[in-house]
């Protein structure tokens, strides 16, 4: 068996090539054909990305024939830090290896001396591997083999994030306990607002300021423009029903957070709650709480039998709630590795 590496640039060939690999190595996923949809989504040429960021594809060949790809990402707002994203291989630690230190070296002579993934493109879009769970994969989640974080860790990275899903049934965990938070704050003159489907490009650009300033400081974090944003979310809108999500305003009619929430399209019965924020100078005022009551009573109302909520950092939300109940059916982990510097 004879190994090598190829490269290439972001073009079409490249993206079929990796197209033709998931079909092998992902034959018996059922999200396989959405996965590459997406896939071929944000590796398009006219994704505002590019035009902040570069990508090179590295493939593993066997004898010829792709057995593992993994793209390397650089981007000019995030200095000394190389992503490695779009990560799918066969189940063989050296041949792994050699992909992984091939794509890592091409990220070092570009000054990168952190390399962190799996990334596909930023934190902006999606990252993480899913590590356990008690059932299948779903929306958001990422599309991975079991054996693809033990890859990575025998190829010396490390983990440096970790993540959970939870699910829960029962609502009086969450209503009974933020009703109060939910009345004292509408009677302090702030208001919860449906997202007007009929302006998304508005909408959107608000919900982009929020996120900008609610999430700086976050692993990996780097702001992004509202052509970029309104790329991925173009994406997102398409899969959902948008009726659920909400934003809350001040007085004023000052937007201060938003609740990225809907029903999951995959899953009948099951209600989203993607993602939640507030501004850093509303935080201590129980305006999350506010949304949570608000956007749970509507999905009882609605007739939702499960509460998803998906891909929150270990330590945070979840894994601290003050509302019990829930039950984590799934973990994913990001990874890293500091390169060692050489001696001039």
């Amino acid at each position: 068996m004879s190994l090598s590496i190829q490269q290439s640039g972001n073009d079409e060939n490249s993206l079929s090539l990796y197209i033709d690999l998931i079909d092998v190595l992902h034959k018996k996923n059922p999200l396989r054909e959405e996965y590459k949809l997406d896939i071929a989504y944000l590796m398009d040429a006219g994704n505002p990305f590019f035009r902040h960021g570069m990508a090179r594809h590295f493939f593993l060949l066997e004898d010829g024939v792709p057995a593992g790809h993994v793209l390397a990402i650089i981007d000019s707002r995030l200095a000394g830090i190389g992503f490695l994203g779009f990560f799918d291989c066969i189940n063989d630690r050296d041949a792994c290896s050699v992909l992984l230190e091939t794509a890592s070296g091409f990220l070092s002579a570009k000054g990168c001396s952190i390399i962190r993934g799996p990334v596909n493109l930023s934190i902006w879009h999606g990252y993480r591997f899913t590590e356990q769970h008690k059932r299948p994969i779903t929306i958001f989640d990422p599309v991975n083999h079991d054996y693809y974080p033990s890859l990575w860790t025998e190829s010396g990275f490390f983990r440096v994030e970790e993540y959970v899903s939870a699910v829960r049934k029962d609502y009086n965990y969450v209503l009974p306990f933020t009703k109060n938070d939910y009345e004292k704050n509408i009677s302090m003159g702030f208001s919860i607002r449906k997202f007007n489907e009929n302006k998304i490009p508005e909408e959107l650009r608000i919900i982009h300021e929020l996120s900008s300033k609610i999430f700086a400081g976050s692993w990996s974090f780097f702001p992004i423009t509202y052509e970029e944003f309104a790329y991925i979310y173009k994406g997102h809108l398409a899969k959902i029903d948008k009726r659920c999500i909400n934003v809350i305003e001040d007085k004023n009619g000052l937007a201060v957070g938003f609740c990225f929430a809907f029903p999951n399209p995959q899953i009948k019965g099951q209600f989203i709650f993607k993602t939640i924020g507030v501004l850093p100078e509303f935080q201590r005022m129980k305006l999350a709480a506010s949304m949570l009551y608000a956007t749970h009573l509507r999905a009882k109302e609605d007739g939702f039998n499960e509460l998803y909520y998906p891909l929150i950092r270990s330590g945070n939300s979840v894994t601290k709630f003050p509302y019990e109940g829930y039950d984590i059916i799934t973990h994913y982990s990001s990874f890293e590795k500091v390169l060692k510097k050489h001696a001039v």
